[in-house]
């Protein structure tokens, strides 16, 4: 899910999540609080849920009532349809933090005055 959600470059990022998903899935096992049946499931079930929802949200074909669209026949394609319906199709992959303007400002001002102090100093 991570990779999904952030940029391709972030391999690193990627690795250490990635890292830390396999550390809880064996401190789960080894504190006996599931059996490795059950977390295997709840990884496969999981994994093609957010897969399959997220491919529909994203195919604009199946997101329409048609004689085209078996998935339209399944219960949750409608509280799907209600919840993406301002979603006009797939989200472009732009990625900011979310923090509030003035910071961003603040830390830009800051940022750029560096930037002239160090081309200053070259001077």
């Amino acid at each position: 899910v991570i990779r999904e959600y952030s940029p391709r470059k972030y391999f690193a990022l990627h690795g250490i999540v990635l890292g830390m998903v396999f550390t809880a899935i064996g401190f789960l096992l080894v504190g006996r609080g599931h059996y490795t049946i059950d977390v295997l499931i709840a990884y496969w079930v999981t994994s093609r849920l957010w897969w399959v929802y997220h491919t529909v949200a994203h195919t604009q074909h199946l997101t329409v009532r048609g004689e085209h669209n078996f998935v339209s026949n399944m219960w949750w394609w409608y509280p799907l349809r209600y919840f993406e319906k301002e979603v006009g199709g797939p989200l472009p992959r732009l990625y900011t933090v979310p923090l509030p303007r003035s910071f961003k400002r603040l830390i830009t001002r800051s940022r750029r005055a560096r930037s002239y102090e160090q081309l200053e100093g070259e001077v």
